[in-house]
């Protein structure tokens, strides 16, 4: 069963045994101690406005969007940490909007429907299928992969339908990456 909801409320919950993993961008330093883990497939961090966007003819390089209105995560998630760091690194301070949207695909369409631009992380052949009416800015982004992973508590045991959930995620992952 895939399950709506927040970062700390799935930490809460893999502690708690109610959920057995969670599947997104790894945390890396931010992981908390006591959680594992696991890469599963690479993506790259890539900033994307609606198909017909003025932002596709003028912007060339991350500070020609100083100026233009970002959708942007929480603090706290991978994603908000990468695009400040850039933000800090070419001393630009864009407007934010933050968006509390847990779902991909809703940030997806937010993006559509505005005149901000967003970033998200996609594979290479998330980009192919992007949906048409989203297109992703020709900007140069540091070299920083997205990491997508299985996250799970290390006090858990895995039951067998886990251990065969975790085998198919890693197939897949193997096959799609």
């Amino acid at each position: 069963m895939l399950v709506p909801g927040t970062y700390p409320s799935f930490v809460r919950a893999l502690r708690q045994g109610e959920i057995e993993g969670v599947i997104g961008i790894m945390r890396k330093d931010m992981c908390p101690h006591d959680l594992v883990e696991t890469p599963l497939l690479e993506e790259r961090f890539t900033i994307v406005a609606r198909a017909d966007h003025p932002v596709h003819a003028t912007a060339r390089t991350i500070k020609d969007l100083a100026d233009v209105r970002w959708l942007v995560p929480p603090h706290g998630s991978p994603v908000r940490a990468f695009i400040e760091r850039v933000f800090v690194e070419h001393e630009i301070t864009p407007h934010l909007q933050t968006c509390e949207i847990q779902q991909f695909t809703a940030v997806e369409q937010m993006i559509a429907n505005s005149n901000a631009v967003g970033i998200q992380s996609y594979s290479q052949r998330g980009l192919k299928m992007l949906r048409p009416d989203l297109r992703p800015l020709d900007i140069s982004l540091p070299v920083d992969p997205a990491m997508i992973g299985l996250t799970t508590w290390q006090g858990m045991q895995d039951e067998p339908i886990f251990e065969e959930f975790r085998t198919v995620v890693k197939k897949l992952a193997a096959e799609l990456g």
